[in-house]
């Protein structure tokens, strides 16, 4: 809860102080510390669980928190430019249950496909999701605003921040398991291999955010999807290769997911008004996380069904990295038809 918190604060601070001509540069300067999460933390998390245990995983991060809280009391504004309300319960009744219940069905489906468990849940979140749509007709404080989905330009780019949910956050659990599962990696030895995709992803995100202002984030959009889409490949024809040559697709694949995140972010909030920024901080926040929730239960269900039909750790692996390749190309259809200028 904490981080759902803190996530969408941090990104309307930031959009509302950028502007639209500057969205694509503040964004990637500001992922660049994050990348060093990705980095340091698979690394710092194996010798965690190599050494003193796995409790430690959760120890650690009370310093951390910690030193977040004594510096957000420097330097960070005490609210932003938004109409102040109150917390509407009814409508997170609707819909946190409604998205937890459709995750859950949709994620026993792909395991055991016709079988009650799987298609209640589905009907029952879906019940719950189509009252809280009907529900935000009526008013006017629901948790999230779909009259947002009204602007063509972020109703392309919050579907694409699903797709780019479910194919990039999902393979982050998919390429840990991979390597420890099915090549017998430690945990150190998992981070040390996992490291030139955020190295890529860190170097190229400046470049990234500097192109999206200059050219608009379609070209760069579709750029970096088409790379990442093409790193995958090796995983999904040939996952038996030498680390070195896997190394090198991750580190490819880094750079195309950093210029494939920069211009979805800066055509969502390009065309908004100040106000509305916050509302839709709040959505894009849920279709990112709801799309990386779906993403990582279908890799992992994928690959559970493909052991239970009697293919080998290499050929599931490799069945769930072609899933991935699939979302990554199906991005292309409405990256297409992204504008060409953010803030136009």
């Amino acid at each position: 809860m904490g981080g759902g918190l803190i996530l969408p604060l941090l990104q309307t601070i930031l959009a509302t102080a950028a502007g639209p001509r500057r969205l694509g540069r503040v964004m990637a300067l500001v992922a660049v510390p994050g990348q060093l999460a990705p980095l340091a933390g698979p690394l710092l998390g194996g010798l965690l669980v190599d050494g003193p245990g796995w409790r430690w995983v959760f120890w650690i991060s009370i310093p951390f928190s910690v030193a977040a809280l004594a510096l957000s009391g420097r330097g960070i504004p005490e609210r932003v430019s938004a109409e102040r309300r109150p917390l509407d319960v009814r409508g997170l009744l609707l819909l946190c249950p409604g998205l937890a219940m459709l995750l859950y069905g949709c994620t026993r489906i792909t395991v055991s496909a016709g079988t009650p468990s799987a298609w209640v849940p589905i009907a029952v979140g879906a019940a719950l999701l189509g009252s809280y749509v009907m529900y935000t007709r009526r008013s006017s404080r629901a948790p999230v605003e779909l009259r947002l989905f009204a602007n063509s330009s972020f109703a392309l780019a919050a579907g694409l921040m699903a797709v780019a949910g479910a194919s990039i956050f999902g393979p982050m659990v998919l390429l840990p398991l991979f390597y420890q599962q099915v090549r017998g990696a430690t945990g150190v030895e998992t981070g040390l291999l996992l490291a030139p995709l955020a190295l890529a992803t860190m170097a190229a995100l400046p470049l990234a955010g500097r192109l999206t202002d200059r050219i608009g984030p379609r070209p760069v959009l579709l750029t970096g999807t088409a790379v990442a889409a093409l790193a995958t490949l090796p995983y999904v024809i040939a996952p038996e290769a030498d680390d070195l040559a896997l190394g090198a697709a991750l580190f490819v694949r880094g750079a195309g997911l950093a210029f494939a995140t920069v211009p979805i972010t800066a055509a969502a909030y390009g065309r908004l008004a100040a106000e509305d920024i916050p509302a839709a901080t709040t959505l894009l926040s849920v279709i990112q996380r709801v799309g990386g929730s779906f993403g990582t239960a279908f890799l992992l269900a994928v690959v559970g069904r493909q052991l239970a039909t009697g293919d080998s750790s290499l050929q599931a692996y490799g069945f769930a990295f072609g899933c991935t390749l699939a979302l990554s190309l199906v991005a292309l259809v409405p990256a297409s038809l992204l504008p060409s200028r953010a803030g136009r």
